[in-house]
């Protein structure tokens, strides 16, 4: 985790290094799940991770960010926490922290949200259930996916200064049995270089190696 996280009491640490935006490979059909399951676990395997890009048709993009838009409006997402995690069997410890984070969330278990998250539900069984179900023939010798933990539905409204963030942190640290995270981000036209907004992952352990 970010060693530097628990001090802050000054506030959030952010890095303010430069961005290195790049254009990342792409399978011959991002529509196809074998092909997305294949290209996602050799990515995974050589680089610790892996982008697609227009995966889902808009019409379903645009249905996912309406439902947020919607359910937000209906119950406010909550502030997001820190600590154990959501999975981790240890919600007791968990505990908002705005110098790590202040974006607002709903976590949605497909089983019992249905009706509530028709949208953000079916996006779970019909794709990323399918795609990371997948890369199981692909990640014999690493690793087997036998299930998922419940979506977290996150917003970052923007504001004058720092806007809403997350700050470095690791997705995982107590070591719960979850293997890959999977994000899609639903906005649209996006440019991180203007509105910021923008995933700094470090798949490695060394801190100038990162990827935005």
């Amino acid at each position: 985790s970010n060693p530097r996280r628990a001090g802050s009491e000054k506030g959030p640490v952010f890095d303010e290094r430069p961005l290195k935006l790049r254009t990342f490979p792409q399978p011959e059909d991002v529509h196809d799940i074998l092909s997305l399951s294949k290209f996602g676990s050799e990515a995974l395997l050589k680089n610790g991770y892996c982008v697609f890009d227009n995966v889902l048709p808009l019409d379903e993009c645009e249905a996912l960010l309406q439902e947020v838009i919607e359910t937000d409006k209906g119950g406010p997402l909550t502030s997001g926490k820190v600590g154990g995690g959501q999975t981790s069997g240890k919600k007791e410890e968990m505990l908002v922290n705005q110098n790590i984070r202040n974006d607002k969330i709903m976590w949605v278990n497909h089983e019992t949200d249905e009706e509530k998250c028709p949208a953000v539900c079916k996006l779970l069984t019909e794709y990323m259930d399918m795609i990371v179900g997948g890369m199981n023939e692909h990640l014999l010798n690493h690793c087997i996916i036998q299930g998922r933990t419940k979506a977290m539905v996150a917003c970052y409204p923007g504001s004058a200064d720092h806007g809403t963030y997350y700050t470095k942190h690791v997705d995982n640290p107590v070591r719960d049995g979850r293997v890959i995270t999977c994000i899609l981000y639903l906005n649209k036209d996006w440019n991180g270089e203007d509105k910021g907004g923008v995933l700094r992952a470090f798949p490695t352990a060394t801190p100038e190696d990162y990827v935005d």
